[in-house]
């Protein structure tokens, strides 16, 4: 059934009602854009079905960012929705900080005919660089690449002007959107007055927000530099100022990034330190305070680096902080000038950070893909010396010295050990004991050692030593944990350059890269001594007899694949045990030590030796026949006959010596052992000190 809405008074009401709730939402909408231009936030009316993305008004490319992955916009929507309902629960205004950590602020809105109030959400805004700066470092170490949208459009202020934009944006809100009311001629005559005041807030909003010209969040898309040139023209040629420079953030320090008119020379060197007394009183000065012309110890400060008759300061913030300075020379400026350069250069310095940002952040992202490079590069490194010649390499690449070498640290010998060169001589090696010499001193201190200028430091000009060219150079230690593992040391810079603290911050990166390599090898060599003493005899540093078997049977394998002979020797001090009784105990173990010194020193680099026990020693011998095998035994009974029987020895030492081969009649390791046994018990029965080697008719039935 239709209803007649001329003769039913309450459908009247609910349509007038409606029509009033409309044009409210029309002139709200409109106002929300103003006022999110006016006072450069995002604002969004939130209603019921808690969308954060529709109706956005000046939105930042974080919440951008985040609202188009699904993985942020489903956090974005709870960060938001949680203020929502806190908000629609305590029925008041609230601050909090969003899912990218934004200062926002939401307040409940009722819209005349809804029920339900809606919620409008406010700033998504940062109160000084360095919440942006750390925002950006939280993206980049996710490991995701960055957006470079995440620079486009970034929301700056501080506490008080927050509140005092949310407080304008409410205020207007509350005007705008009336509550409702019962009679219909008290509605209809709430949405006219509503619209008329609603009209003039908009007029008025309109008047007061920024000329498009001077809104300057998008005028710069190229480099820092080419921002900062810009910057500079369009600030000399508006206000014909005589001489100017720009200055900005360098950590603690402000430095000139652009200069321009007569004393641009001059003025691009520029710089004020942090303690500096000018920089201090102006990281406190008011935007609304009046500007004079520097006096007394400022205006010193200024003509330490530029001959002047006037300068004038005016400090720039990003929201609480000081992030930059227009400094102007020689020109009378009257207060309105001085009003409207501070209005134009509060407009060019968010976009100039940004730019800035973006090129830090690029050159780190650009840093780390190098050192991630160079990481790979170690991790494919074979062997010592050709990790030991990457790292020098870098070295030499990045900073251009001409002279560079790598100490290695021997923690057992308490000493460093050239491992690599560059422009020194070939025979350099050996280097000084801890806490000896620059390198020595500078890693038992651990800390690098930057000397400008040689002349200027006695101690270490008396150290060094003289076949450098150049009076500059850098002694760095590599540690990792604590432990010292070697120093980097250059000098001779291309072009006689001196070395910097700039230098130092490159191979302060570098140096963890370098200690992971060095570590490596460390860890590597000692786990190659490490197994090499679990297969080798302690007294003698021949390999011991368990791994010896091993490797014979290897050994007989191979030569059984390949037909290759094989052949094996025993040997037995001869009289060891009455020698024990006699000289004592220490005494034998040096014959020991010196016997084995003369098998090593006879046999050839692929022949395996070791102690079999006691004062037997055996030896395998590859890709050997027995009339080669015989030689070289004899060989070995000499070789010690002659070591004992010379003038420094005290006693005369002479072996008897076994030979048996691989043969048909001796087939597997324990038939060759066996034979070779019975050959060196023969060689016993022979009056001692000569070679037996082993046949059938010597030791019938052995097989």
């Amino acid at each position: 059934m239709m209803t007649d809405v001329a003769k039913n008074p309450h459908t009247q009401m609910n349509v007038l009602s409606m029509s009033g709730q409309t044009d409210n939402l029309r002139l709200w909408s409109a106002a929300q854009r103003t006022l999110a231009a006016s006072t450069n936030l995002a604002l969004v009316t939130v209603g019921a079905d808690n969308d954060i993305k529709s109706n956005v008004e000046n939105e930042t490319s974080i919440c951008q960012r985040f609202l188009s992955d699904p993985t942020r916009a489903k956090m974005c929507a709870e960060y938001c929705g949680r203020a929502r309902q806190r908000v629609l629960l305590e029925g008041q205004a609230i601050k909090y900080r969003c899912a990218a950590n934004l200062h926002c602020f939401a307040a409940p809105v009722q819209v005349a005919g809804e029920t339900t109030a809606r919620v409008l959400i406010g700033g998504r805004t940062f109160l000084s660089i360095n919440e942006y700066r750390e925002f950006l470092q939280r993206e980049s170490a996710s490991g995701a690449p960055t957006d470079p949208a995440l620079f486009s459009n970034i929301k700056f202020t501080d506490t008080e002007e927050l509140d005092r934009s949310s407080q304008m944006v409410l205020s207007t809100a509350n005007e705008i959107l009336p509550r409702a009311a019962s009679p219909v001629s008290v509605a209809t005559a709430a949405v006219a007055t509503a619209a008329e005041s609603a009209q003039k807030t908009i007029d008025a909003l309109d008047e007061a927000a920024v000329p498009a010209p001077e809104r300057l969040d998008v005028f710069f898309s190229g480099s820092l530099e080419q921002g900062c040139r810009e910057a500079m023209r369009l600030i000399g040629s508006r206000f014909n100022i005589r001489s100017a420079a720009l200055l900005m953030r360098n950590g603690r320090n402000l430095l000139a990034c652009s200069a321009g008119g007569e004393k641009r020379e001059e003025l691009i060197t520029f710089s004020l330190k942090f303690d500096s007394q000018l920089l201090t009183r102006l990281q406190h000065q008011e935007l609304s305070e009046s500007f004079s012309p520097l006096k007394g110890e400022e205006f010193t400060e200024v003509q330490t680096q530029v001959i002047c008759h006037r300068a004038d300061a005016f400090p720039l913030f990003i929201g609480e902080e000081l992030a930059g300075l227009l400094l102007t020379l020689d020109t009378d400026l009257d207060e309105t000038e001085k009003r409207e350069i501070i209005r134009l250069g509060q407009s060019l310095i968010v976009p100039l950070e940004l730019a800035r940002l973006r090129n830090e952040l690029s050159d780190q992202t650009k840093s780390l893909a190098q050192w991630q490079d160079f990481s790979h590069l170690l991790a494919t490194k074979n062997n010592a010396p050709e990790t030991y010649s990457a790292i020098l390499e870098k070295v030499v690449t990045a900073l251009g010295a001409e002279r560079v070498s790598l100490l290695v640290y021997n923690e057992e010998a308490k000493k460093l050990v050239c491992k690599a060169s560059s422009g020194l001589p070939k025979d350099v090696s050996s280097g000084p004991r801890l806490g000896e010499g620059i390198s020595g001193v500078v890693l038992e201190r651990g800390e690098p050692l930057l000397v400008r200028d040689l002349r200027e430091q006695a101690w270490v000009a008396a150290r060094a030593h003289g076949n450098a060219h150049s009076n500059s150079f850098i002694s760095f230690p590599i540690v990792s944990g604590g432990k010292r593992l070697g120093v980097i040391n250059m000098t001779d810079r291309s072009a006689n350059e001196t070395f910097t603290a700039t230098d130092l911050e490159w191979l302060r990166v570098f140096a963890p890269y370098a200690a992971a390599a060095l570590e490596k090898i460390d860890l590597h060599e000692k786990a190659q001594r490490f197994q090499l003493m679990a297969i080798t005899d302690p007294l003698t540093g021949l390999l011991n007899r368990r791994y010896l078997e091993e490797r014979f049977t290897q050994e007989i394998e191979r030569s059984k694949r390949y037909q290759f002979p094989l052949s094996f020797v025993m040997m037995d001090i001869d009289g060891f045990k009455s020698f024990n009784d006699t000289f004592g105990h220490q005494a034998g173990d040096e014959v020991l030590r010196e016997t084995a010194h003369c098998i090593r020193k006879s046999l050839r680099n692929f022949d395996v030796a070791a102690r079999y026990g006691g004062e037997e020693f055996i030896v395998v011998l590859p890709e050997t026949d027995v009339t080669s095998a015989m030689i070289l035994a004899e060989r070995l009974r000499k070789a010690v006959e002659q070591h004992f029987a010379s003038e420094r020895s005290r006693h005369p030492v002479t072996i008897s010596v076994g030979v048996s081969s691989l043969s048909k009649v001796l087939q597997n390791r324990q038939q060759v052992i066996r034979a070779a046994d019975q050959a060196l018990y023969a060689a016993k029965k022979r009056g001692k000190n000569c070679v037996v080697v082993y046949n059938t008719e010597l030791v019938p039935g052995l097989t």
